[in-house]
């Protein structure tokens, strides 16, 4: 008797068409969870599928307002839904196609029509949810049959990312039930003179002789020269440790390589995750918390950088929430393409406030009573170009993210240049209201986490020293490196200082504290795998 009720209970799921709508709708926000599973905040992921569900259910009622039938319904929902939520992917995809007549003698085309652009796409899905409606209404449709094989192949789509998710939070289980606690915070008794201590992360800042040598850069009165002239230490040979932002923030900030996890993980681990809490229980901010000193970090809108403000005093933003994981899906449907660069909720106006808006809290700073430790990551003149060399908004709208939207190296150059100027411009300001306002001279580390990519432009990562080229490496790796101190002391610094010993020297000098200064090394992140790293020699 049990079985035969759960053989009719089955069955009733296998024919009802509520399952592969459902599954169909929660599909493109599990596949996109799958592939950023590391990165991704499982609240905000939620967060998206309730709201899909939401849609879907508002969807699914005006449909049957007019199509009576819930099969019907079901089936021109799930494919209203499909278009929506792949909608990006699509575009990508199908943006660069052509069509016409090419001349093969001279490589150029004669006469083309490009297809990839939106008003195609819509004609092509207004012209099949034409056909899909004309077809419904054949009372001869084996809609039960439909339904049955819609189900099975929604069931078997949604198994994959379903698995891969379900697979990485078990080990995450797993890995944090064995982790235990191995830094060891110092305290320094009588600490007379306890100075501000800033780091600023100016992103993807190459170092001048790059610009010089690549970037056609000519700029008299640039922030290299004025960092100079405002007492600070420029280190002209300065490296990055890591050539990837995800890399190069935790290594500094916890003044440690990160190696060892390729030791722990393998080269070939898939995940970055393992370096999300080296973010949020950072050394620097843990050393100077047990000297008494109060912690800010800002919002950079980048995840798992932004965890250093998990346990940070205080953790300064402009937006209520900024995760790269909605954007990812955002970029998976029309919204972004169709939304107006103006809007308050368009990804390219945050990224532009959360730039201005962190240059000017800075300068309040100073205002704070207590010893401060301060760290900002921002995002630019890192990709994507925002401000031309004036400070003028570039109106984009499309997919956002954190890379060139330009047709070739010489356009990124431009664009790069002329970005750092009018980052460099705001920095400097900073920098001098700083300085003006501080009561007593604070120590200030202005650097950058990596170099520009122009030389792999359009190019996959390099994955072996045979594909990585001298110019890349040394265009990655060469970046800006300057240190304010209060005594204008800078006997411990040195030219080809990496950002690994900026708080070793820091911290021995200034706080007593006893570090081992480490060899100077750059390592380069090859391919996909997440610790596969080389080491590169100049």
């Amino acid at each position: 008797m049990n079985f035969t009720k759960l053989s009719k209970n089955l069955e009733k799921i296998i024919l009802s068409p509520f399952v592969y709508l459902v599954l169909i709708a929660l599909f493109p926000v599990l596949h996109l969870w799958s592939k950023n599973v590391d990165k991704a905040n499982p609240e905000f992921v939620f967060l998206i599928i309730f709201s899909v569900l939401i849609f879907t259910i508002l969807l699914f009622f005006i449909l049957k307002f007019f199509l009576k039938d819930n099969r019907k319904t079901s089936f021109v929902s799930a494919f209203i839904l499909f278009a929506f939520f792949s909608y990006g992917q699509i575009y990508e995809f199908i943006q660069s196609w052509k069509i016409g007549i090419f001349d093969t003698t001279d490589n150029t085309w004669k006469f083309d029509i490009t297809i990839g652009k939106h008003i195609y796409i819509i004609l092509l899905f207004i012209i099949i949810l034409f056909i899909i409606w004309r077809i419904i209404r054949n009372p001869k449709i084996p809609f039960d049959k439909l339904t049955q094989i819609f189900n099975i192949v929604a069931i078997v789509l949604v198994l994959s990312p379903v698995y891969t998710v379900s697979n990485f939070w078990i080990k995450q289980s797993i890995e944090n039930k064995s982790k235990s606690l191995n830094s060891i915070i110092t305290t320094i008794d009588n600490q007379e003179y306890q100075p501000d201590v800033y780091y600023i992360i100016i992103d993807g800042h190459a170092r001048e002789d790059v610009l010089e040598d690549y970037y056609h850069f000519d700029e008299e009165n640039n922030i290299f020269e004025e960092l100079k002239r405002s007492g600070f230490y420029v280190a002209e040979n300065a490296r990055s440790n890591y050539t990837e932002t995800l890399y190069s923030i935790p290594s500094s900030i916890n003044f440690k390589y990160l190696n060892y996890l390729t030791d722990k993980y393998g080269k070939d681990y898939k995940w970055i995750n393992p370096v999300f809490p080296l973010m949020v229980d950072n050394e620097a901010s843990g050393f100077l918390k047990a000297q008494g000193y109060k912690t800010i970090a800002f919002q950079g809108g980048y995840g798992g950088i932004d965890g250093a403000g998990n346990k940070a005093d205080m953790f300064i933003h402009n937006q209520g929430f900024s995760d790269e994981f909605l954007d990812i899906f955002f970029n998976s449907t029309p919204i972004n393409y169709f939304l107006s660069p103006a809007s308050p909720t368009s990804p390219f106006k945050k990224h532009i406030d959360r730039i201005l808006f962190t240059f000017e809290k800075l300068k309040e700073i100073p205002d704070i009573k207590e010893p401060t430790f301060t760290f900002a990551h921002i995002i630019s003149p890192h990709p994507p170009f925002v401000f031309d060399r004036s400070g003028n908004k570039i109106s984009q709208k499309g997919k956002f993210g954190l890379f060139p939207d330009v047709k070739d190296v010489e356009e990124y150059r431009e664009k790069y240049v002329d970005q750092l100027i009018y980052t460099d411009k705001l920095a400097m300001e900073t920098i001098r209201t700083i300085l003006e306002k501080s009561e007593n001279p604070p120590i200030i580390i202005v650097q950058s986490d990596h170099g520009p990519v122009s030389f792999i432009l359009g190019q996959s990562v390099p994955d072996s020293y045979e594909t990585l080229s001298d110019e890349y490496a040394h265009e990655k790796t060469a970046i800006l490196n300057a240190y304010y101190f209060p005594d204008q002391n800078y006997k411990n610094l040195y030219d080809s200082i990496t950002p690994v010993n900026s708080f070793r020297i820091i911290f021995n000098q200034y706080f007593n504290a006893d570090y081992e200064i480490l060899e100077d090394k750059s390592y380069f992140v090859f391919g996909k795998d997440q610790f596969n790293f080389g080491e590169i020699t100049f």
